[in-house]
């Protein structure tokens, strides 16, 4: 069973296609990498340490995927 968040990104990665909405598993996938991104970003406390390993891991989870 899908929780909210991606029932929501999955209905993001529709798009206008020839025959209607068309599922694009690739948006999907960018979408949910994304999602990680900014919870790495949103976790980050108040001490610089804190943020710039939260930073850090973003970078990372960015280069793994080759999401912009």
């Amino acid at each position: 069973m899908m929780n909210s968040q991606i029932r929501e990104l999955y209905r993001q990665a529709h798009t206008d296609g020839f025959f209607g909405m068309a599922f694009d598993p690739e948006k999907f996938a960018q979408l949910i990498v994304r999602e990680c991104i900014d919870i790495c970003l949103r976790n980050a406390t108040a001490k610089d340490l804190d943020r710039w390993q939260a930073g850090v891991c973003a970078f990372d989870i960015q280069e793994h995927f080759g999401v912009d």
